[in-house]
């Protein structure tokens, strides 16, 4: 599972009341059903982290290092779609032989669709995916691995069905709402060109991406979090966005070659176009993390962390899971001296040099 090891996609969540001292009992009651039980319509349930068949939840098969480590299991039955056609239309021919006829009535369509839909459903082998995610009892936090907003929701409508209490997505809203006490309707967006006017009334996070790739180039990227110095990269490949009601392509991505120095780039900041996504390398000493990031969904995908240590299998998830958090702490940290630029006394300077940047940058 993709917690365990490798890269992983991941979502930040926060959930709005504490966790029941019962949770796995509560999970358990939603388990996913059988999978010899699964029809057409979807079947949602939970499993164990461990794997997508493993139906019994309890503190040995789903609790590792005081973190809680499930699955939300979704399960159907589909026909393919060419065996359906391949399997209708050799009814209707069957039909057309016995009644001598030379077309088919629209009814006994429905009825042989039908017919052949119940004689092969339950033949067919259920598929099933997961949506799986770490829940911290403690604090509320979850990291949910998917790279679709989508299933953000429909996680989000199973567990408070599941524990009776919600969960709210940290996008960049809410991240700066919840986490930092910002609302960004009370902030202009960041301008990049001179010669643009916003094409938005308020903040946004692609504001913050754009600030961030800016201030990569001019400060490394750097933050300071206690006694640790971080530094930020951002990297192509780039897809640059604008405002749906302005004139011309909405977005364009830039993948070969350099992106950061090419001169679409410029040219994108020029007509007042955001990065939209990017590719951040955050590290401090040797240690590394690298993600892909969309900041329309503030959803990171493929996130590489640094290099752990030799451990058992419990203390190497436990320091995956502390990287992961680590890597939360250190984007909100990011947002944190954004709001703060934003607020300062020095913000206006700090807006002629983001302009100055944009349009005196090198271009290839």
């Amino acid at each position: 599972m993709p917690f365990d090891k490798g890269t992983v996609n991941v979502a930040f969540l926060k959930t709005t009341g504490a966790i029941p001292a019962h949770h796995l009992e509560l999970f358990q009651g939603k388990a996913a059903g059988k999978l010899d039980d699964v029809t057409d319509k979807p079947q949602i349930g939970w499993v164990s982290g461990r794997h997508l068949l493993e139906r019994k939840i309890d503190e040995i098969t789903s609790e590792t290092a005081g973190f809680t480590h499930l699955s939300l299991r979704i399960s159907q039955r589909k026909i393919p779609s060419a065996l359906l056609k391949a399997e209708c239309r050799k009814e209707e021919l069957d039909y057309m032989l016995a009644k001598d006829v030379t077309f088919v009535p629209a009814t006994v369509r429905r009825n042989i669709r039908r017919e052949v839909e119940e004689k092969r459903l339950m033949t067919m082998p259920p598929s099933i995916a997961g949506i799986p995610f770490v829940l911290n009892p403690k604090d509320g936090s979850i990291f949910l691995s998917t790279s679709s907003p989508a299933r953000v929701v429909i996680f989000q409508e199973i567990f408070e069905q599941t524990l009776k209490i919600g969960s709210v997505h940290l996008d960049f809203a809410n991240l700066a709402d919840l986490q930092l006490g910002e609302k960004l309707d009370k902030h202009k967006p960041v301008s990049f060109s001179s010669s643009q006017k916003a094409q938005t009334s308020e903040l946004s996070a692609r504001d913050f991406l754009t600030w961030l790739w800016h201030h990569s180039e001019t400060e490394e990227g750097e933050v300071k979090i206690r006694n640790s110095s971080f530094n930020c990269l951002v990297e192509g490949p780039f897809t640059f966005a604008s405002s749906e009601e302005c004139e011309g392509g909405v977005e364009i991505s830039i993948r070969k070659g350099m992106p950061a120095r090419s001169a679409e780039a410029k040219a994108a900041l020029a007509v007042g176009k955001k990065l939209r996504k990017a590719k951040l390398t955050i590290s401090r000493g040797k240690d590394q993390w690298k993600a892909g990031f969309d900041a329309d969904t503030f959803i990171f995908t493929s996130l590489e962390l640094p290099e752990g240590e030799k451990l058992d299998p419990a203390s190497a998830f436990e320091e995956r899971m502390r990287l992961i958090a680590e890597f939360q702490t250190v984007m909100t940290e990011y947002a944190r001296t954004f709001f703060s630029l934003l607020k300062s006394t020095g913000w206006k300077t700090a807006q002629k040099k983001i302009i100055k940047w944009a349009e005196d940058r090198e271009a290839c």
